[in-house]
């Protein structure tokens, strides 16, 4: 699951909530339970979007909304759809930077007119640790594989299926690594693109 808060200053929750129902229909997101004005549950994405960190994955969206004296604060969870949900834990980096940029329409609407910029300009991900983080992925992959070969070899007859199990999840570990180095790389150009 991932936590975001917005803060709305100078408002009710008799008016946020109409707008958050309102982007939640522009979105296509089917609402599962409401309680007008503190509480919407939603269903969000599309069911065949397999990479689940993605803006348009399944995903179930609850959002909290509480006065706080003259502000606004809606607290909002995004939590992927089951089979999803591994997938987002490998890249939850990446999760958390996509639904960042997808809430920011929303915070755009409830009157913050830099949300979509301030998405793109500083994300809640650090794109440098996430890219080394990848990078110690493929290398933890690399000797994991060779490992594997080694023991295979060695040990041809007995113990051979085990260490294709070792193989296996070393090309597992380097292509997940892989996958995540290049989003980082690509997030950080961006990163640099849109700042001024």
């Amino acid at each position: 699951m991932i936590t975001f808060e917005h803060r709305v200053p100078e408002t009710t929750t008799g008016r946020v909530y109409p707008i958050i129902e309102e982007w939640l229909g522009s979105q296509k997101a089917k609402v599962k339970q409401s309680q007008p004005p503190a509480f919407i549950e939603a269903s969000h994405g599309r069911s065949l979007q397999p990479m689940g960190w993605k803006k348009d994955a399944k995903k179930t969206i609850i959002f909290n909304i509480s006065q706080e004296d003259r502000d606004v604060l809606v607290r909002v969870e995004l939590k992927p759809a089951s089979l999803n949900a591994s997938d987002v834990r490998s890249r939850i980096d990446q999760a958390r930077a996509n639904w960042n940029e997808l809430l920011s329409d929303l915070w755009f609407r409830l009157g913050d007119f830099q949300a979509p910029q301030q998405a793109m300009v500083n994300p809640p991900v650090s794109w440098e640790l996430s890219r080394k983080k990848g990078i110690r992925m493929v290398y933890s992959g690399i000797v994991l594989m060779v490992l594997g070969i080694l023991a295979t070899i060695i040990f041809a007859s007995t113990l051979a299926l085990v260490f294709t199990g070792l193989i296996i999840a070393g090309v597992l570990a380097m292509t997940n690594g892989a996958m995540i180095v290049r989003s980082a790389k690509k997030r950080l150009v961006q990163l640099e693109q849109a700042s001024p």
